[in-house]
């Protein structure tokens, strides 16, 4: 997990499906 969405969970508490979608994208994302 990047900083970024880590920082972004902590000032954003509850946006449990965004950051599941982000880290779905993140690991398609991936080789």
């Amino acid at each position: 997990m990047t900083p970024r969405i880590r920082g972004y969970m902590q000032a954003n508490p509850g946006h449990e499906k965004v950051m599941t979608d982000l880290c779905s994208l993140g690991r398609m994302a991936e080789p």
